[in-house]
């Protein structure tokens, strides 16, 4: 007997359903969404849903998982600066307090110096 979880949509747009399949409680995505279109949502998305995605786009997420995609691999670094310039931020630690998700994105992608060019690297 199948079993309806939840139903997912973003920006008034149907992803899909989580079901559940069997009585062990075997659970799927199931979605008429294709890969193709699973990646163009993605690239399509705005940067800080993208950042957020388990919070500004869950459905999505579950989508992305569906077929294996990794929505951090769709976020440029052109983006990621974009947005933290956009939203005033001036130094790190202000990123940080601000906005933990896209403090991390810098730092893993190396863009520090380029957002603030006036740290010094560390020196020991």
């Amino acid at each position: 007997m199948e079993k309806i979880l939840a139903q997912y949509s973003y920006q008034g747009r149907e992803i899909g359903k989580l079901v559940q399949y069997n009585d062990l409680g075997d659970k799927e995505l199931r979605t008429d969404l294709t890969l193709s279109d699973a990646e163009q949502l993605l690239w399509d998305m705005p940067v800080v849903d993208k950042m957020h995605i388990q919070k500004r786009a869950y459905g999505v997420l579950k989508l992305a998982e569906h077929h294996r995609l990794n929505p951090i691999e769709y976020i440029d670094n052109a983006e990621v600066m974009d947005y933290v310039l956009e939203n005033g931020y001036k130094n790190l630690n202000e990123l940080n307090r601000g906005d933990r998700r896209a403090w991390e994105l810098v730092r893993e992608r190396g863009l520090v110096a380029k957002l603030f060019p006036e740290l010094k690297p560390f020196e020991e």
